[in-house]
């Protein structure tokens, strides 16, 4: 789905042609697309595709572990594309961090990868063990086994699926060592207090909804969880990591005529807003939103827009 917008700069050049092609593909399926251009006739080709990756706290429905698994697997599949066709062999992804922005890459530990494969095979395809591998987190984060919920992160992530089947893929960082670092290490200490909260009998009591630990005490531990939530929210939207992530990925976009990012949702208005200030004349940007994210909110809204035409016809044939 292509919004309506009107353009300033002509829709020619290398990086158009690229777009319209993947278009033509099928690639995108009913991904929802956002264009920035800055400068006429653009040579490079920058996907920024946008995520729900799994983490290590919070609570989870089993329909909302299908959608992650849901999601991943479309992004596998677009990334499988880009690669086959578009000659893609490095993908950028967060959590990767460099001292310096650079043409480095990097790949899963090759053993790492190895003890996947057997399990991939037994479930018989990426999208089936994407979604088997998302129920065993979400159990893992009931149990509060924030161990086995941090090692199914691995799995549950569609260019580790990608670099388990095809050997010539590899990563690209995202983030600059000193912020990553930084932000990773407020990160690090918040989950251990929320690890912490969570296991205590207070909250678990709180969430039982048990009468053996006072009532204050349970409302004080879910306070206070609550509390580091939201300060871990706030670290993870630093503005410096989405001003560090846009540099890097506009940097290697030169590079090849098409480049590819996967980068949580959370992050599009940023990565628009820097695009539209910040863009290179030689780069075209777009993000793709995978339809799990904005299908469903648009039949809502639709579904609201229809209740509320409802109501206003049957009050106005009332009053008539």
């Amino acid at each position: 789905m292509l919004p309506f917008m009107f353009f300033a700069y002509s829709k020619s050049g290398p990086a158009w042609d690229s777009l319209r092609r993947i278009k033509k593909s099928g690639a995108f399926g009913f991904g929802k697309i956002h264009i920035r251009q800055s400068g006429s006739d653009p040579t490079h080709l920058l996907i920024g595709i946008g995520q729900m990756h799994p983490v290590l706290q919070g609570r989870f429905e089993r329909f909302q572990a299908a959608r992650i698994a849901h999601i991943q697997t479309w992004i596998f599949r677009l990334c499988v594309r880009l690669a086959s066709d578009e000659g893609v062999r490095a993908f950028g992804e967060e959590g990767f961090g460099a001292s310096v922005r650079s043409s480095e890459e990097f790949r899963v530990a090759a053993d790492a990868l190895q003890k996947l494969r057997p399990e991939l095979a037994s479930c018989g395809s990426p999208g089936k063990f994407l979604r088997w591998t998302a129920q065993r987190w979400r159990r893992a984060l009931q149990r509060g086994d924030g161990d086995e919920a941090q090692r199914l992160l691995l799995p549950l992530n569609a260019l580790t699926i990608l670099q388990m089947m095809d050997e010539n893929v590899h990563l690209f960082p995202l983030e600059q060592t000193d912020v990553h670092g930084a932000v990773g290490t407020g990160v690090d200490i918040l989950q251990e207090k929320i690890f912490a909260i969570e296991r205590s009998p207070a909250y678990q009591a709180a969430r039982t909804r048990s009468n053996a630990v006072p009532f204050a005490q349970q409302k004080a531990a879910v306070d206070e969880r609550n509390d580091l939530v939201s300060a871990f929210n706030r670290l993870l939207s630093d503005p410096a990591r989405d001003q560090w992530i846009f540099a890097a990925a506009t940097e290697r976009a030169r590079l090849a005529p098409v480049t590819a990012f996967v980068l949580g949702q959370g992050h599009r208005s940023g990565m628009l807003t820097l695009a539209k200030e910040h863009l290179p004349e030689d780069v075209l940007f777009i993000w793709v939103t995978p339809p799990q994210l904005w299908l469903w909110q648009a039949v809502l809204k639709s579904i609201g827009w229809g209740l509320l035409l409802a109501v206003t016809l049957t009050l106005a044939v009332l009053a008539w």
